[in-house]
């Protein structure tokens, strides 16, 4: 079950697909034109956001360790 608390979400007796796919569900019936799952692509966002220009080649950096 997935229980909103503010900005975070407590997991109780589910898998990370469930909670993904309650997640993309739930963006889907709110019609959000972004649904972020997942820590690392809320981070990426960030970046993308923070640095549009030259977030590649940030990540790419990143990447390549």
């Amino acid at each position: 079950m997935l229980k909103l608390q503010g900005r975070t979400a407590v997991v109780t007796g589910a898998n990370g697909a469930t909670v993904a796919g309650e997640t993309i569900v739930r963006g889907v019936e709110n019609r959000r034109p972004r649904i972020l799952v997942g820590a690392d692509t809320k981070r990426v966002a960030i970046i993308e956001r923070l640095m549009p220009v030259t977030y590649w080649n940030f990540l790419g950096r990143r990447f390549k360790k």
